[in-house]
């Protein structure tokens, strides 16, 4: 089962890092993070997956770009709405 909730406090986390200028190691769990949902993917509607797919390539051209701020506030606001949605989908 997917712990929604702690990905929402990791994805939260990880945007402190980043602010916190530890960009390496955020970075680094931010892949780990996007990786534990992989499993959950043929669960999904074909929406969400749309979605999910989407921004994952946004959160890597962010890291790729060293756009540290537009990570955080996919991490802080993108993410968690679209897990919200994954939740439900998944209840």
């Amino acid at each position: 089962m997917l712990d929604i909730e702690s990905f929402k406090s990791g994805a939260d986390a990880l945007a402190g890092m980043l602010r916190a200028g530890q960009d390496e190691a955020a970075c680094y769990e931010c892949g780990r993070m996007l990786q534990l949902l992989i499993p959950f993917m043929p669960q999904m509607s074909a929406d969400v997956q749309g979605e999910m797919l989407a921004l994952s390539k946004q959160l890597l051209q962010c890291q790729e770009r060293h756009d540290w701020f537009g990570l955080c506030d996919y991490l802080e606001f993108e993410l968690p709405v679209l897990l919200d949605r994954l939740a439900t989908e998944l209840s």
